[in-house]
């Protein structure tokens, strides 16, 4: 299947596979995915804003700098992509699994992310502000320079991940009931201004 032109052609894709795509600059708002597979595509500043995902699989694709504000995902997996840029503000996102994937810069603010993993990600200096989590997980994902402001982390397990220059209140009350490793802990207290003896 192509997909430009199924893209152009239908407001809902069914159970159909792209794969080896190139596809640029292209606006597909407001159209539902269901059981569609990406597999090894490239979208480039492609917009996907107000799109239904619904056990859609992106496999080893690349949309950086795509656009999918207030995207609707459900049991959808992003594995061993690139969506480095990518836009999801507004999103919700539900028993959603990313692994092996790099998504620095990409803005995930004020999303809603329910039942989700994050396994393995690169979410370097992405924006997680004002997210609302519940039931979801981190595991040995680079949360290098992302900004949780205003994201309640309680319950959260950040033991495996990376979490150097995490950007949060002066405060710190995003942290609160997170669960943290010694290094870790030692790290934000070091920048609440406690020495450490």
């Amino acid at each position: 299947a192509c997909v430009t032109e199924a893209l152009q052609l239908q407001e809902s894709i069914k159970g159909l596979v792209f794969e080896n795509e190139q596809v640029s600059a292209v606006n597909v708002s407001g159209i539902e995915f269901e059981e569609v597979v990406f597999h090894k595509c490239k979208f480039d500043r492609c917009r996907f804003d107000g799109c239904n995902f619904h056990q859609a699989k992106w496999l080893g694709c690349d949309f950086s700098n795509c656009s999918f504000q207030k995207s609707y995902w459900k049991k959808c997996e992003i594995k061993a992509s690139k969506a480095d840029g990518a836009s999801f503000c507004e999103s919700c996102f539900k028993e959603s699994r990313m692994t092996e994937s790099s998504l620095s810069y990409a803005n995930f603010a004020q999303c809603t992310l329910e039942e989700c993993a994050f396994d393995a990600c690169r979410l370097y200096e992405a924006f997680l502000s004002e997210v609302k989590l519940k039931k979801t997980t981190f595991e040995q994902t680079d949360l290098t320079r992302s900004d949780f402001f205003k994201t309640s982390l309680k319950g959260v397990d950040l033991s495996t991940c990376t979490l150097d220059g995490l950007m949060v209140s002066d405060g710190f009350s995003e942290l609160k009931g997170a669960r943290v490793r010694m290094d870790q802990a030692v790290q934000f207290a070091v920048r609440l201004g406690l020495e450490i003896v």
